[in-house]
C-alpha cells in the first residue's frame, strides 16, 4: 500500500507472490477508511528468523523458519483507532489451549472483508 504506508516491502517473486500482493495492495488502498485502518501499516515481510517457541509440539526440530524467512508472509498492523482488546492472537500466547485441545480456537478479529481480500486473490 505505497500511497497509504509510504513503505517499500520485500517479498518473493516465486509463484507470482509479488504480483498477487500488488493486486491485494491496490484493493486494500481503495477501501473506505473504516476498513483500511485495519491494514494501514505493514510490518515484517522478508526477515530471516525462526518461529518463537516452535518446539511446543515436540514434533519439530529447532530452528523452524518463519514464512517471513522466505518472503511469503506479511504482517499487517491496525492503526490505534481500529485496535480493541484481543485483536492480536499469536499462537505462542495460547499454548495451554493448544496442549489441551490440540488446536487453537481463536476467530479472526479482522473484518471479514479484509480476510476475504487476502484469501480470494
Amino acid at each position: 500500500m505505497p500511497k497509504t504506508t509510504k513503505k517499500e516491502i520485500w517479498v518473493s517473486k516465486v509463484n507470482g507472490i509479488d504480483k498477487r500482493l500488488t493486486r491485494i495492495s491496490d484493493i486494500l488502498e481503495a477501501l473506505p477508511q473504516d476498513l483500511r485502518c485495519y491494514v494501514d501499516d505493514v510490518d515484517e515481510t522478508f526477515v530471516w528468523r525462526v518461529i518463537a517457541r516452535n518446539d511446543v509440539w515436540n514434533k519439530v526440530q529447532k530452528p523452524l523458519r518463519s514464512a517471513h524467512s522466505y518472503g511469503i508472509a506479511v504482517d499487517i498492523r491496525p492503526t490505534d483507532k481500529a485496535l480493541h482488546p484481543g485483536i492480536f492472537d499469536y499462537w505462542a500466547w495460547h499454548i495451554e489451549e493448544f496442549l489441551e485441545n490440540g488446536r487453537f480456537n481463536h476467530p479472526t478479529r479482522l473484518p471479514t472483508q479484509i480476510v476475504e481480500i487476502f484469501e480470494n486473490d
